[in-house]
Parts: C-alpha cells; structure tokens; sequence
C-alpha cells in the first residue's frame, strides 16, 4: 500500500488510539575492551552544534566520523519518543556526542498524517535548525495534540493532496508554532505544498519498515546493530559499552 495514500485519504485516528511501543531485539554484542579516546571538535565549536543531513534522509548530530553511531527512529506524536527526549537528549549532547565518539541520527517515522505535518516544518529550515526544532516538538507534544481539530483535519485530506497539508498544519494550529521559531508562514507553506519534502519523508518510514524492521517508535540502532530499548538507562549503558566511557 502507498503510505501517502493511506495516511492522508484513510479516516484519521485519535491520538489516544494509537498504540506507540519501542520495538526491537539484540542482533549482536557491541562492546569494546577499552573507552575510546575522546575526539575534539573543529575549532570555536561543540560537536552537539555540528548537523548534517544524512544519506538515508536522517539528521546526523555530531562527529561524523565518531566511531560509535547511535540511530533513532522516531515519530514526533509518540509519547515514548518524547519521553526518550525530554529525559535523555542533553545528557546525549553534552556527556557523549560532545565527546567525539557518539554521533546521534534522528530518522522520522511516520506513523500518522500528522506526524508527516511536523516532519515537514522541522526539516523546513536550514539543516542545522532540525534538532531544536524537533526537541519543541518533542516538549510541547502533549499540547499540540491537544489542540488539534479534527473535523478540520478530516476536511483538509478530503481536498487535493498539494493543498492538504497546509490546510491540516492551521487545523493543527502548528503554523504559529513555528512562525515563533524561526518558520515564517509563507516558508512554511511552501515546505507543506513541496510533494518532493512529503515524498522524503514517505520513502524514509517505508524505508525503516521494510529495511530497518520497524515496527513502533522508539526504534534504536547501534553501529547498525537493532537494540532493544527498555529506556535509557540500558541504552546509556549499550553507549558505554561500546567504549563511550
């Protein structure tokens, strides 16, 4: 089935209907013997500031070439994403992508239309923009979805798809949102009408299904190895492992 299709055309679900779980196993032991040395950053900046995009359409915070790589796919209306985030993202940045030998990748994952609606304006400013971006989204979660209004979201897809996310964005109330943060309204309608942007982040969750197995959001990878996730502390204890220590 095409993504695009069934997300926007398909009748949308409450939020508190959808079942978020983190999903995946151990494939494999990443353990190094001794920690890694520590790798400093380009000179006047702190790797946690250093962002690119990535080959598989993810954003990459911190030394690209850190030895230990930490992968997640998340969606922006999952609760355990946002928990993940509020509870973990400084310690990452500061305590080990600062250090040169983590870098951290966010992957988007849609599960619903309005995770494609956030995914777009997060990706709509320059690159270096996508990580606070999406850490607002990820702290301001519980009242987004509060405020959305669902017959007009309903109305917005039952239209063209070009026009269909703009029209959900002011259904979602998100356009104000950014416009504080840096999005202006007229750059956040054209990021909504590019079917290019759309279609990106379409491909990357059909991608994450099909390659990437997964199967709900939190989904981890480390050093290209699927780990399980029972919260952060197991995971800063697979980053320490790996040498991160």
């Amino acid at each position: 089935m095409n993504i695009i299709k069934s997300l926007t055309m398909t009748s949308l679900l409450a939020i508190s209907t959808i079942t978020l779980s983190a999903c995946g196993s151990d494939e494999g032991e990443i353990s190094s013997a001794e920690p890694l040395p520590m790798v400093e950053a380009p000179a006047g900046t702190e790797w946690r500031n250093v962002v690119a995009k990535t080959e598989e359409n993810g954003y990459v915070i911190g030394n690209p070439e850190a030895p230990i790589k930490l992968v997640e796919y998340a969606a922006l209306t999952c609760g355990a994403c946002a928990a993940f985030e509020n509870e973990a993202y400084a310690e990452i940045a500061q305590e080990y992508v600062d250090s040169g030998r983590v870098s951290f990748e966010i992957r988007n994952y849609s599960l619903n239309p309005y995770d494609l609606v956030l995914g777009i304006l997060t990706r709509c400013g320059p690159t270096e923009s996508y990580p606070a971006l999406t850490e607002q989204i990820f702290k301001n979660q519980a009242n987004i979805l509060n405020n959305i209004d669902q017959s007009k979201m309903q109305a917005a897809f039952a239209n063209a798809q070009t026009e269909g996310y703009a029209k959900a964005a002011k259904a979602m109330g998100v356009i104000e949102f950014f416009k504080e943060r840096g999005i202006s309204e007229d750059q956040a309608n054209a990021c909504l009408t590019d079917q290019a942007k759309i279609q990106e982040l379409v491909e990357l969750t059909e991608k994450g299904s099909k390659e990437y197995k997964v199967e709900g959001t939190p989904t981890f990878y480390l050093n290209d190895v699927k780990v399980d996730y029972s919260g952060w502390a197991s995971l800063k204890g697979k980053l320490q492992d790996a040498g991160a220590r």
